[in-house]
């Protein structure tokens, strides 16, 4: 009997201006938040408190083992599309969970993606070591 899939699977497709894919990455670790924050009013004549959430979008963290120069590339990117208005690259983080007590997955992706890139060379011998920050507006289910 083969093992039970557990976890997440998680791709990021880099697309092009024309909607071609240039890369897919897999990150050796994925981490993903909602961010936003909750507030609490007590109105006038009211016993209870009101709770209300504020959602700002979508972040995370991921780590990568550079196999080549596409996250180079990515970041030349951002700094065109921030100093030029210039978009050259589209990203989208599309993240599968495997729920293996009921054997459902769902798959979500988070469009638009803007990575904070990292770069870690401890020394000449040792992989060069990728770990990036992405914040996303949206998720929807695929």
């Amino acid at each position: 009997m083969g093992e039970i899939s557990r976890g997440q699977d998680v791709t990021i497709q880099v697309f092009d201006n024309d909607g071609a894919i240039v890369a897919i990455l897999n990150p050796t670790s994925y981490s993903a938040n909602l961010d936003s924050d909750e507030e609490r009013q007590v109105r006038l004549g009211e016993r209870e408190e009101t709770p209300r959430q504020v959602i700002h979008g979508y972040s995370g963290n991921m780590g990568f083992e550079e196999e080549g120069p596409i996250l180079d590339d990515i970041q030349d990117a951002q700094v065109a599309r921030y100093t030029n208005g210039e978009t050259v690259y589209t990203i989208d983080i599309l993240e599968t969970t495997y729920y293996p007590k009921d054997g459902t997955e769902r798959t979500y992706v988070y469009p638009d993606a803007v990575f904070k890139i990292t770069k870690d060379a401890s020394d000449k011998n040792s992989p060069n070591e990728r770990s990036v920050e992405w914040t996303s507006k949206l998720r929807r289910r695929v």
